[in-house]
Protein backbone atom coordinates (compact mmCIF):
# COMPACT_ATOMS: atom_id res chain seq x y z
CA UNK A 1 0.00 0.00 0.00
CA UNK A 2 2.66 2.31 0.39
CA UNK A 3 4.69 1.51 -2.24
CA UNK A 4 1.55 2.10 -4.18
CA UNK A 5 1.25 5.35 -2.57
CA UNK A 6 5.11 6.55 -3.66
CA UNK A 7 4.23 5.73 -7.30
CA UNK A 8 0.93 7.84 -7.28
CA UNK A 9 3.27 10.94 -5.48
CA UNK A 10 5.91 10.31 -8.09
CA UNK A 11 3.30 10.32 -11.17
CA UNK A 12 1.67 13.40 -10.04
CA UNK A 13 5.06 15.39 -9.29
CA UNK A 14 6.40 14.02 -12.89
CA UNK A 15 3.80 16.50 -14.86
CA UNK A 16 5.77 19.35 -13.52
CA UNK A 17 8.07 18.49 -15.97
CA UNK A 18 6.24 19.32 -18.61
CA UNK A 19 6.16 23.37 -18.60
CA UNK A 20 4.61 24.27 -22.32
CA UNK A 21 5.43 27.72 -24.01
CA UNK A 22 2.20 27.13 -25.65
CA UNK A 23 -0.75 29.50 -25.90
CA UNK A 24 -4.30 29.90 -27.51
CA UNK A 25 -7.42 32.05 -28.30
CA UNK A 26 -10.44 30.71 -27.09
CA UNK A 27 -10.75 26.48 -26.17
CA UNK A 28 -10.75 25.45 -29.61
CA UNK A 29 -7.99 27.80 -31.31
CA UNK A 30 -4.61 26.15 -32.44
CA UNK A 31 -1.36 25.75 -29.65
CA UNK A 32 0.86 29.19 -30.50
CA UNK A 33 4.56 28.01 -29.33
CA UNK A 34 7.88 28.95 -30.77
CA UNK A 35 8.45 30.71 -33.38
CA UNK A 36 5.14 32.01 -33.21
CA UNK A 37 4.18 34.41 -30.54
CA UNK A 38 0.68 35.59 -29.32
CA UNK A 39 0.87 39.71 -28.32
CA UNK A 40 0.30 40.57 -24.96
CA UNK A 41 0.06 37.06 -24.20
CA UNK A 42 3.86 35.72 -24.69
CA UNK A 43 5.32 39.28 -25.26
CA UNK A 44 8.43 39.17 -27.35
CA UNK A 45 10.89 41.68 -28.83
CA UNK A 46 9.68 42.39 -32.70
CA UNK A 47 13.64 43.77 -32.78
CA UNK A 48 14.64 40.23 -31.82
CA UNK A 49 12.46 37.75 -33.05
CA UNK A 50 10.71 37.96 -36.48
CA UNK A 51 7.59 40.20 -36.99
CA UNK A 52 5.87 37.52 -39.30
CA UNK A 53 5.88 35.51 -36.38
CA UNK A 54 3.78 37.38 -34.02
CA UNK A 55 -0.59 36.43 -34.29
CA UNK A 56 -3.17 38.39 -32.10
CA UNK A 57 -6.21 37.28 -30.38
CA UNK A 58 -9.60 38.75 -32.32
CA UNK A 59 -11.27 40.60 -30.10
CA UNK A 60 -14.89 39.74 -31.92
CA UNK A 61 -14.73 35.50 -31.78
CA UNK A 62 -11.87 34.52 -29.92
CA UNK A 63 -9.90 33.48 -33.31
CA UNK A 64 -6.30 33.57 -33.62
CA UNK A 65 -5.05 35.93 -36.40
CA UNK A 66 -2.07 36.69 -38.53
CA UNK A 67 -1.53 39.57 -40.30
CA UNK A 68 0.58 40.31 -43.37
CA UNK A 69 1.10 43.95 -44.89
CA UNK A 70 -0.22 43.09 -48.40
CA UNK A 71 -3.30 41.34 -47.41
CA UNK A 72 -4.10 41.90 -43.35
CA UNK A 73 -5.59 39.92 -41.74
CA UNK A 74 -6.02 36.02 -42.00
CA UNK A 75 -7.49 33.13 -39.55
CA UNK A 76 -5.07 30.80 -38.25
CA UNK A 77 -7.28 26.93 -38.03
CA UNK A 78 -3.93 24.96 -37.43
CA UNK A 79 -0.76 24.57 -36.85
CA UNK A 80 1.46 21.38 -37.38
CA UNK A 81 4.65 21.78 -35.97
CA UNK A 82 6.12 18.37 -36.69
CA UNK A 83 5.56 19.31 -40.85
CA UNK A 84 5.84 23.17 -40.74
CA UNK A 85 2.41 23.89 -42.02
CA UNK A 86 0.01 26.62 -41.19
CA UNK A 87 -3.47 26.66 -42.42
CA UNK A 88 -5.19 29.89 -43.33
CA UNK A 89 -8.83 30.98 -43.92
CA UNK A 90 -9.23 34.44 -44.93
CA UNK A 91 -12.14 35.98 -42.99
CA UNK A 92 -13.50 37.78 -46.36
CA UNK A 93 -14.29 34.36 -47.44
CA UNK A 94 -12.40 34.89 -51.07
CA UNK A 95 -9.07 32.69 -51.02
CA UNK A 96 -7.89 33.73 -54.57
CA UNK A 97 -8.35 37.25 -53.52
CA UNK A 98 -5.55 36.45 -51.10
CA UNK A 99 -3.19 34.16 -53.68
CA UNK A 100 -3.49 37.64 -55.96
CA UNK A 101 -2.33 40.19 -53.27
CA UNK A 102 -0.61 38.13 -50.76
CA UNK A 103 3.23 38.67 -51.12
CA UNK A 104 5.34 36.67 -48.99
CA UNK A 105 8.63 38.24 -50.09
CA UNK A 106 9.37 39.62 -46.67
CA UNK A 107 7.71 37.28 -44.86
CA UNK A 108 9.39 34.01 -42.89
CA UNK A 109 6.23 32.22 -45.15
CA UNK A 110 5.97 30.08 -48.40
CA UNK A 111 3.33 28.32 -49.77
CA UNK A 112 2.66 24.39 -48.57
CA UNK A 113 1.72 23.16 -51.97
CA UNK A 114 3.57 23.33 -55.20
CA UNK A 115 3.30 26.34 -57.53
CA UNK A 116 1.97 27.08 -60.74
CA UNK A 117 1.99 30.71 -62.68
CA UNK A 118 -1.63 31.82 -64.27
CA UNK A 119 -2.83 34.77 -64.94
CA UNK A 120 -5.90 36.61 -62.99
CA UNK A 121 -7.71 38.05 -66.33
CA UNK A 122 -10.73 40.87 -65.56
CA UNK A 123 -13.17 40.48 -68.63
CA UNK A 124 -16.55 42.92 -69.13
CA UNK A 125 -19.51 41.30 -69.13
CA UNK A 126 -21.99 43.30 -71.16
CA UNK A 127 -24.76 41.21 -72.62
CA UNK A 128 -23.79 42.93 -75.84
CA UNK A 129 -20.18 41.06 -75.64
CA UNK A 130 -20.58 37.12 -76.05
CA UNK A 131 -17.98 35.49 -73.64
CA UNK A 132 -14.90 34.53 -75.29
CA UNK A 133 -14.65 30.60 -76.45
CA UNK A 134 -11.72 30.36 -74.61
CA UNK A 135 -13.31 31.48 -71.35
CA UNK A 136 -16.01 28.88 -71.55
CA UNK A 137 -13.61 26.37 -70.23
CA UNK A 138 -13.23 28.61 -66.97
CA UNK A 139 -15.11 29.20 -63.90
CA UNK A 140 -15.46 32.78 -63.12
CA UNK A 141 -14.07 34.00 -59.56
CA UNK A 142 -17.70 34.45 -57.72
CA UNK A 143 -16.23 36.55 -55.10
CA UNK A 144 -14.19 38.59 -57.91
CA UNK A 145 -16.64 39.22 -59.77
CA UNK A 146 -19.41 41.86 -60.08
CA UNK A 147 -22.12 42.75 -62.19
CA UNK A 148 -20.14 44.64 -64.96
CA UNK A 149 -17.25 42.43 -65.08
CA UNK A 150 -15.66 38.76 -64.29
CA UNK A 151 -12.91 37.31 -63.10
CA UNK A 152 -10.97 34.36 -64.06
CA UNK A 153 -7.74 32.78 -63.41
CA UNK A 154 -6.22 31.23 -67.07
CA UNK A 155 -3.40 29.49 -67.99
CA UNK A 156 -0.43 31.89 -68.85
CA UNK A 157 -0.14 30.50 -72.61
CA UNK A 158 -3.55 31.70 -73.67
CA UNK A 159 -4.39 34.56 -75.10
CA UNK A 160 -5.67 37.86 -73.59
CA UNK A 161 -9.00 38.12 -75.08
CA UNK A 162 -10.31 41.58 -76.53
CA UNK A 163 -12.65 42.42 -73.90
CA UNK A 164 -10.24 41.00 -70.97
CA UNK A 165 -7.38 42.66 -69.46
CA UNK A 166 -4.66 40.96 -67.16
CA UNK A 167 -4.57 41.64 -63.89
CA UNK A 168 -1.42 39.99 -63.19
CA UNK A 169 0.03 36.45 -63.51
CA UNK A 170 1.15 34.85 -59.93
CA UNK A 171 2.41 31.73 -58.93
CA UNK A 172 -0.41 29.72 -56.99
CA UNK A 173 -1.50 26.65 -55.81
CA UNK A 174 -4.05 26.19 -58.19
CA UNK A 175 -6.60 27.83 -60.68
CA UNK A 176 -9.76 28.92 -59.66
CA UNK A 177 -12.46 25.62 -59.53
CA UNK A 178 -15.83 25.41 -58.12
CA UNK A 179 -14.85 21.85 -56.67
CA UNK A 180 -11.32 23.02 -54.73
CA UNK A 181 -11.59 26.87 -54.76
CA UNK A 182 -13.52 27.19 -51.05
CA UNK A 183 -12.21 28.71 -48.16
CA UNK A 184 -11.45 25.99 -46.19
CA UNK A 185 -8.61 24.84 -48.72
CA UNK A 186 -5.50 25.80 -50.28
CA UNK A 187 -3.95 28.84 -48.13
CA UNK A 188 -1.65 26.55 -46.52
CA UNK A 189 2.28 28.14 -45.62
CA UNK A 190 5.36 26.63 -44.46
CA UNK A 191 7.73 28.42 -42.58
CA UNK A 192 11.60 28.95 -42.30
CA UNK A 193 13.34 27.31 -39.15
CA UNK A 194 14.11 30.66 -37.15
CA UNK A 195 17.94 31.65 -36.18
CA UNK A 196 18.79 30.63 -32.64
CA UNK A 197 18.74 34.32 -30.94
CA UNK A 198 15.98 36.52 -30.25
CA UNK A 199 12.58 35.70 -29.05
CA UNK A 200 13.12 31.87 -29.79
CA UNK A 201 15.95 32.06 -28.13
CA UNK A 202 14.33 33.67 -24.86
CA UNK A 203 11.41 31.49 -25.24
CA UNK A 204 13.71 28.53 -24.98
CA UNK A 205 15.91 29.78 -22.21
CA UNK A 206 12.40 29.78 -20.41
CA UNK A 207 11.35 26.41 -21.24
CA UNK A 208 14.60 25.42 -19.70
CA UNK A 209 14.32 27.22 -16.71
CA UNK A 210 10.90 25.48 -16.11
CA UNK A 211 12.14 21.98 -16.57
CA UNK A 212 14.94 22.45 -14.39
CA UNK A 213 12.03 24.20 -11.92
CA UNK A 214 9.98 20.61 -12.85
CA UNK A 215 13.00 18.36 -12.27
CA UNK A 216 13.70 19.63 -9.22
CA UNK A 217 10.21 19.48 -7.89
CA UNK A 218 10.16 15.80 -9.07
CA UNK A 219 13.36 14.71 -7.31
CA UNK A 220 11.66 16.88 -3.97
CA UNK A 221 8.83 14.95 -4.23
CA UNK A 222 10.96 11.73 -4.62
CA UNK A 223 12.71 12.05 -1.41
CA UNK A 224 9.31 13.01 0.34
CA UNK A 225 7.83 9.97 -1.00
CA UNK A 226 10.87 7.81 0.11
CA UNK A 227 11.06 9.72 3.63
CA UNK A 228 6.73 8.76 4.07
CA UNK A 229 7.85 5.04 2.72
CA UNK A 230 10.47 4.91 5.75
CA UNK A 231 8.38 6.01 8.13
CA UNK A 232 5.68 3.72 6.94
CA UNK A 233 7.89 0.61 7.13
CA UNK A 234 9.09 1.97 10.83
CA UNK A 235 6.07 2.36 11.94
CA UNK A 236 4.93 -0.86 10.69
CA UNK A 237 7.64 -2.26 12.20
CA UNK A 238 6.88 -0.78 15.78
CA UNK A 239 3.58 -1.86 15.29
CA UNK A 240 4.52 -5.30 14.91
CA UNK A 241 6.85 -5.67 17.36
CA UNK A 242 4.55 -3.97 19.90
CA UNK A 243 1.97 -6.82 18.66
CA UNK A 244 4.60 -9.51 19.67
CA UNK A 245 5.26 -8.10 22.57
CA UNK A 246 1.29 -7.95 23.82
CA UNK A 247 1.21 -11.47 22.53
CA UNK A 248 4.04 -12.89 24.55
CA UNK A 249 2.80 -11.02 27.60
CA UNK A 250 -0.44 -12.72 27.14
CA UNK A 251 0.73 -16.06 26.48
CA UNK A 252 2.98 -15.52 30.08
CA UNK A 253 -0.17 -14.01 31.60
CA UNK A 254 -2.30 -17.12 30.30
CA UNK A 255 0.20 -20.00 31.75
CA UNK A 256 0.41 -17.75 34.85
CA UNK A 257 -3.11 -18.18 35.66
CA UNK A 258 -3.40 -21.81 34.59
CA UNK A 259 -0.79 -23.05 37.07
CA UNK A 260 -2.90 -21.08 39.69
CA UNK A 261 -5.46 -22.67 39.01
CA UNK A 262 -3.83 -25.63 38.95
CA UNK A 263 -2.44 -24.96 42.46
CA UNK A 264 -5.54 -24.88 43.48
CA UNK A 265 -7.55 -28.08 42.02
CA UNK A 266 -4.41 -29.82 44.08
Amino acid sequence: MATGHVFFVVIVCSSAIYVSNAARCGLGGPEVQSPFHLIDEQPCDDVLGHPGYTMKCSRENSTTVISFPSYGDLTVMSIDYETKRIDLVDPKGCVHEVFLNLDLSNTPFQHFYLLKNYTYLKCSSSSSLPVDHVLRSYDEIPCMSRADHKVYTVDVSIGVPSNCRAIKTVAIPFGYSPYISDNTFGLALTWDSPPCDGCNNSISDRHRHHQVLGWSIVLLCVCLAMAGLAAAKMYSSYVKKRGDNNRKENEQLLKHSEGMLQSLEA
